[in-house]
């Protein structure tokens, strides 16, 4: 993956929470990266550019979009 460190340092950690996760629940041994990349990448989105229709005002309202939105990816 090109581009900053940064970016690259943190799909690497939350590769390996997946992966981890996916062991855990006895998942199919597939490459999360993908779904890592995905997932930070959201995440600066709205870190640079907090301007929105979706809600997240608090912690409550983002967990809720995560559940929606995000929980799906780790099925894909």
């Amino acid at each position: 993956m090109q581009g900053s460190s940064s970016l690259s340092a943190t799909v690497e950690y939350l590769t390996a929470h997946l992966r981890r996760a996916q062991q855990a629940e006895g998942r199919a041994d597939e490459d999360p990266r993908p779904v890592a990349e995905l997932m930070v990448r959201v995440a600066v989105s709205f870190l640079l550019n907090p301007a929105s229709c979706i809600e997240m005002e608090d912690e409550d309202q983002a967990r809720a979009f995560a559940r929606r939105y995000l929980a799906p990816l780790l099925d894909a």
